[in-house]
């Protein structure tokens, strides 16, 4: 029971999202090893339960109910662009990272935020959107396109280019730095969500792509104003986005590519 509650514990403040791990299939495993551990690791192991326990118990207070995840959030966006102002006259294009689909090729929420606000941008300014394409794991004949394709229509976007098959924002960079050359575009306004917006920006930079810094708004936390992140589901929710920024960040300094 103690390590089933460490888990879940965790599991509210993201940790289990930050690699493949799926909360579901290794819920029953740790709650077996926990098992193991009380039932043979004498009172050693009991002390590891008990001290896992109390240390995700500690982490999830002081994530949700404290105001700390605040400042960090916002130390990790990137914004060019004052919120509701227009694009600059050098920007070509409005670039929509993926947030990743479904099963069936549908976008989840957190891409349709930004996708919904990079239509927004182009409809506006009269540019092309450019949609990078991500396909389900162990559904490569599935696609996010078609829906961000009827998306687009439905937002009147009429020009809209895609990058396809991408599997990490590095790969985003690079294909859209393929299609920036090709198109001749001075620089593009990048869209995708607030935490990721400076990690994202800093590796299209790298890979020669001039940006300007968009992040779309959540629709799940609040990060701006004086009521920013006011409760302790959206605080847990922006901790695991940071810690994932963080290790992500850390990764792509190491291997050259921000």
């Amino acid at each position: 029971m103690l390590a089933a509650l460490a888990y879940l514990a965790l599991e509210l403040v993201g940790l289990w999202h930050l690699g493949d791990l799926s909360f579901a299939r290794w819920l029953a495993p740790a709650a077996l090893l926990g098992a193991v551990l009380g039932a043979l690791g004498g009172r050693m192991g009991r002390r590891v339960l008990w001290g896992l326990a109390g240390g995700a118990v500690a982490l999830v207070l002081l994530v949700t109910a404290t105001p700390m995840m605040a400042p960090l959030a916002r130390g990790l966006v990137r914004r060019d662009l004052a919120a509701n102002a227009p694009l600059p006259p050098d920007v070509d294009a409005v670039v929509v990272l993926s947030g990743g689909q479904l099963g069936n090729g549908l976008v989840i929420k957190q891409g349709l935020d930004r996708l919904l606000d990079g239509l927004r941008l182009a409809g506006a300014a009269g540019k092309p959107v450019v949609v990078t394409v991500i396909h389900p794991r162990g559904r490569p004949d599935a696609s996010s396109l078609p829906d961000q394709r009827a998306l687009a229509t439905l937002a009147g976007v009429a020009t809209l280019f895609s990058v396809d098959s991408v599997h990490s924002t590095h790969d985003e960079a690079l294909g859209v730095a393929r299609l920036v050359a090709r198109q001749r575009w001075r620089r593009v306004a990048l869209v995708t969500s607030p935490l990721h917006s400076r990690r994202a920006c800093a590796t299209f930079e790298h890979a020669g792509v001039r940006v300007v810094c968009t992040p779309a708004q959540p629709r799940d936390m609040v990060l701006d104003g004086p009521d920013a992140l006011p409760g302790g589901e959206e605080r847990a929710h922006a901790f695991g986005d940071w810690l994932y920024e963080r290790i992500g960040a850390w990764t792509y300094r190491a291997r050259g590519w921000i």
